[in-house]
C-alpha cells in the first residue's frame, strides 16, 4: 500500500516533497485493532452503539475539527484505559512524528482526550483529510468519563508506521500540551504530555 506522507495534512503545511517513503502498513496492527474491538464490545451492553468520536491528537483542537466537520462540539472529557500514546510515524511536511494509540492491557496506562457527538455529522471531509484508510483507520475503543461511566467511541489511529520510531518535535509536543490545557484535560495528563521526549 502506498504511503502518503508527502501529501498535505493541514492547509498551512508546506507543499509536497520528493522524499522517499519508509513507512508501511502493519498487518499485526490491523489484527490487534480487530481484537481490541471484539474485547471492548464484550465488556459493554449489547445495546451500545458507537455515536461518539474520541480525540487525543490534532482533533483535540476546535479549529482543526471544525474545519472538516460542521457543528462538531466537545461533549465531555474522557480517557481510554489500558492504552498508551505512541509516535510511530514521521511526517516530513510538519517535521514531527504523529501520535497514535496502542493497547497495553496495563491498568496504569491511559490516554485522555475529548468526546465529540457524531449524531448527524458527515465525516467524509474529515476522512479525506486523514487519508482513511491509507494513513489512518477508524477503530472502536472503550472509554471512561470522570464520573466512571463507560461507553464505546470511535477514534482514528495510524495505519502506517515507520520501522524506527522517532520522537515528536518540541513544537508538536507543545501544541498537544496547550490544546489539552485549553480543553481542560486533567493536570496529571498535562504533566505526562510535558514529559514526552522530543527530537529537537
Amino acid at each position: 500500500m502506498t504511503d502518503d506522507r508527502d501529501e498535505m495534512i493541514l492547509p498551512e503545511d508546506v507543499e509536497e516533497g520528493d522524499d522517499q517513503d519508509t513507512a508501511s502498513v502493519q498487518p499485526t496492527a490491523l489484527l490487534e485493532t480487530l481484537g481490541s474491538q471484539i474485547d471492548d464490545a464484550a465488556l459493554l451492553p449489547a445495546t451500545s452503539q458507537t455515536h461518539y468520536l474520541f480525540a487525543f491528537d490534532d482533533l483535540l483542537d476546535q479549529a482543526t475539527i471544525a474545519r472538516y466537520v460542521k457543528g462538531m462540539r466537545m461533549e465531555k472529557i474522557v480517557c481510554v484505559p489500558r492504552h498508551r500514546l505512541v509516535f510511530p510515524y514521521f511526517y516530513p511536511p510538519r517535521e514531527t512524528s504523529l501520535p497514535s494509540l496502542i493497547r497495553t492491557n496495563n491498568d496504569n496506562d491511559e490516554v485522555w482526550g475529548v468526546l465529540y457527538n457524531l449524531r448527524g455529522k458527515d465525516l467524509k471531509p474529515l476522512e479525506r483529510h486523514l487519508k482513511v484508510p491509507n494513513r489512518y483507520h477508524r477503530r472502536s475503543v472503550r472509554i471512561h468519563d470522570r464520573g466512571g461511566n463507560r461507553l464505546v467511541a470511535s477514534t482514528y489511529v495510524l495505519t502506517i508506521t515507520d520501522e524506527e520510531h522517532r520522537p515528536p518535535s518540541n513544537a508538536y509536543r507543545d501544541f498537544l500540551v496547550e490544546t489539552a490545557r485549553e480543553r481542560g484535560l486533567p493536570e496529571h495528563w498535562l504533566a505526562r504530555l510535558m514529559e514526552i521526549d522530543c527530537e529537537d
